[in-house]
């Protein structure tokens, strides 16, 4: 059995800064000295202006008690734990909600931030802010750079867990921040997926080099869904080797190669993996030869698989995407459909036997499609 350590390299913080490519950490002062903020800051001057803000530093007004009032200047910010605010590349509106929050902040309702002290590592090198990022940034565009900060001790090996914990309790994270941080906390399952995901030379980070592995739901389903991976469902973490996962990845780098130096949809390789899944026993046998001719062949639009929005005009499937928007690759029939539309293309293409194909590519029987409409699961069969 290979070793755990193998599966979880000993520095992750520093393992996932390198993989993503991520900064060192900064202060807030260094933030806020950056081209981003500069800009951010000229347009929320340009929104305040002529409006009458309620003063946010007349902290006696506010509180009966609270902690200490100290410089939010010298807080950390590390982005292998906490999101990416103030860059106008990234895809959340985030620098709109900053902007947001700077002209309503609330001294009574935005509570205090808290500072991760890491000990027992060498010299102090700063409070790293706990989940209060947007906050800060916030009060620095409204000139407020004192306020009650509590700091907490911790350490570099907890340091991770402490802004995880955070995540699991909030719906709105972005899930390539929660696996982020999940492998920043040393999670072996989070590893054992990225271990994979480094072998494919792919990426679930969007701020990575590509590809991009888009749909991390889709994707953990398709990696540890039980009824999909029932050779693997009861194996170790380190010994898990995502064989469907992988072939599904390999089929469609073959049929769309293009494409797959870009992206890689998430959602069409969790149908592919069930395709794979159902095929395999009885039919692909470990090969996917078949299976990467029939979707090739599917772009083809002579063999009126497909019909464009007027019914009548025959259109390929050009794109993964076709497949899973036109076919219903989604909600609780996610594999049900994805098998189903998949075997009636196949047993459609192969019988215009083209290059031979009756001959050599097999009937799938049609009695065992039909009845993935009441069963999740089921083995593919050919007709005899």
């Amino acid at each position: 059995m290979t070793n755990v350590l193998s599966i979880v390299p000993s520095n992750t913080r520093e393992k996932v800064r390198e993989m993503f490519a991520i900064d060192k950490k900064k202060t807030i002062k260094e933030i806020i000295a950056t081209e981003d903020f500069q800009t951010l800051q000229e347009e929320f001057n340009k929104e305040a202006e002529g409006l009458m803000l309620e003063p946010i530093d007349n902290f006696q007004d506010h509180f009966v008690s609270h902690p200490p009032i100290q410089s939010l200047l010298d807080k950390c910010v590390d982005k292998v734990d906490q999101r990416e605010r103030i860059d106008p590349s990234h895809p959340q509106n985030y620098r709109s909600e900053v902007k947001q929050m700077a002209l309503t902040f609330d001294p009574k309702r935005a509570g205090f931030p808290q500072g991760n002290r890491v000990s027992g590592e060498g010299e102090y090198d700063g409070d790293y802010l706990q989940d209060w990022q947007k906050r800060t940034l916030a009060l620095c565009l409204r000139g407020v750079y004192d306020y009650p900060c509590s700091i907490v001790h911790t350490t570099l090996d907890r340091l991770a867990d402490d802004f995880n914990s955070q995540f699991k309790q909030k719906d709105n994270i972005a899930s390539y921040d929660k696996f982020k941080a999940e492998l920043s906390a040393g999670s072996e399952k989070h590893w054992a997926q990225q271990n994979c995901f480094d072998r494919l030379g792919v990426t679930i980070y969007p701020f990575a080099e590509p590809p991009l592995l888009t749909g991390l739901g889709d994707v953990t389903q398709a990696m540890f869904n039980p009824q999909l991976n029932k050779k693997e469902k009861n194996v170790s973490f380190d010994e898990k080797q995502f064989t469907y996962f992988v072939r599904a990845v390999t089929v469609y780098r073959r049929v769309w190669p293009s494409l797959s130096k870009e992206r890689i949809y998430g959602s069409w390789i969790r149908g592919c993996v069930a395709i794979i899944a159902m095929f395999d026993r009885h039919i692909l046998k470990g090969s996917d030869e078949w299976l990467v001719e029939i979707l090739t062949e599917a772009m083809d639009p002579s063999y009126e698989v497909l019909l464009d929005v007027d019914n009548e005009t025959p259109i390929g499937f050009v794109n993964p995407t076709t497949w899973t928007s036109t076919k219903n690759w989604q909600g609780n029939r996610f594999h049900q459909n994805a098998v189903q539309s998949f075997a009636k293309v196949w047993n459609q293409i192969r019988k215009t036997n083209k290059a031979n194909r009756s001959k050599r590519i097999p009937e799938i029987e049609s009695n065992t499609i039909s009845g993935l409409d009441n069963a999740k699961f089921l083995d593919m069969d050919t007709v005899q």
